[in-house]
This record gives C-alpha cells, structure tokens and sequence, in this order.
C-alpha cells in the first residue's frame, strides 16, 4: 500500500528569497513495515493543494512512477 505526505518544506529562490512551499513524501507499507520511498519537493505553495494531491493519490493507490504526470495534469 503506498501512502502519500503532505510536508512543509523551505524554499529559496534568488528573485523571491525564502518561501514556505510543500512536497510530498511517499511511503510503501507491508504488514507492520513502512519504507520511505521517495520525496518530492516544491509541488506547491498552497498547504490545502499538496494536502488533496496527497489524499487523492493515496486514495488511489497511485503507483509513485505515475506522480510527474499527475503533477502535471493537476497543477
């Protein structure tokens, strides 16, 4: 089972300077056992959006391979 994380993270551009964004991390669970298996940072600045990006994929059950065109299509 995949389960996916809204997290807060730091963002730092040279035009904007620190900004709060929001990435996700996704997990796989077996049994008792949780893997971390990968993070994707900056999905978006909006905490309300990575939160219904995370939900709706775990949800799902998205295979992690198909997040980039999910991404795409949803923001």
């Amino acid at each position: 089972m995949y389960l996916y994380l809204p997290i807060a993270q730091r963002g730092e551009e040279e035009a904007l300077g620190c900004y709060l964004t929001f990435g996700l991390e996704i997990y796989e669970t077996a049994g008792e056992q949780v893997r971390r298996l990968k993070t994707v940072s900056d999905v978006s600045v909006d905490a309300a959006t990575a939160c219904t990006i995370a939900r709706d994929c775990t949800l799902e059950q998205l295979d992690p391979c198909h997040l980039s065109d999910v991404l795409e299509d949803r923001l």
